[in-house]
């Protein structure tokens, strides 16, 4: 790949002129190349034909010649049928206990095998724990998601449906549109805390699975 004759922030603003992109996040590595580009679009079109403008405007602006491989879309509508079939499960979680609380390692892994991996931590109370794993899940899909989204945790909270623990996990999912609320749940089968990030990724992977390469 070609060294940019500009900044990220010259980049961004180039891209983000482009019809159906919300959010452009060019990523360059430690020799100022470009080494990603993220991009946060509405469903509005083709992702194909939004990584042709985007390889066009690179190279009619900035004579910059991109990958189309390194060139990654989000798109963000639910009534679009043209994503690829994506999810995010739980690998490992873990937990170590420090003087002031506890942390929290959540790793995710995708459908691709990639492994994503977030952490929080808190003091170590029973219910705080359960919401440390929340956050650190959260952190986990973010990461992702090359944070072109947010996720805020409003609640997590330990329900009995019939003779069953479970978990219900509130998030809060910020994009450039605007927010909506996710629901998730999960059953309780051995650590609650793995119930905790399954009934997050239970909410968000409805909005995960518009993920488009």
């Amino acid at each position: 790949m070609l060294e940019i004759a500009v900044g990220p922030e010259d980049l961004q603003k180039l891209l983000e002129q482009i019809s159906g992109i919300l959010t452009a996040k060019p990523v360059l590595d430690l020799t100022g190349r470009v080494d990603e580009i993220h991009i946060l679009a509405t469903a509005a079109r083709n992702p194909k034909q939004i990584v042709r403008d985007v390889e066009t405007a690179c190279k009619a602006q900035f004579n910059l010649e991109l990958d189309h491989k390194t060139i990654s879309v989000v798109q963000l509508n639910a009534a679009d049928t043209n994503y690829a079939p994506d999810r995010l499960f739980l690998q490992t979680i873990q937990l170590a206990n420090t003087a002031g609380g506890s942390i929290v390692t959540v790793k995710l892994h995708s459908y691709k095998g990639d492994s994503y991996e977030g952490s929080a931590s808190g003091p170590s109370t029973t219910g705080n724990l359960l919401k440390i794993a929340a956050r650190a899940g959260l952190v986990a899909a973010e990461s992702y998601l090359h944070d072109l989204c947010q996720f805020i945790l409003n609640d997590v909270v330990p329900i009995t449906v019939g003779n069953h623990s479970a978990i219900l996990a509130s998030i809060t999912f910020v994009t450039p549109q605007g927010e909506e609320e996710l629901i998730g749940s999960a059953l309780v089968h051995s650590e609650a805390s793995e119930a905790v990030v399954r009934a997050l990724l239970n909410a968000i992977n409805r909005r995960v699975g518009l993920m488009t390469h």
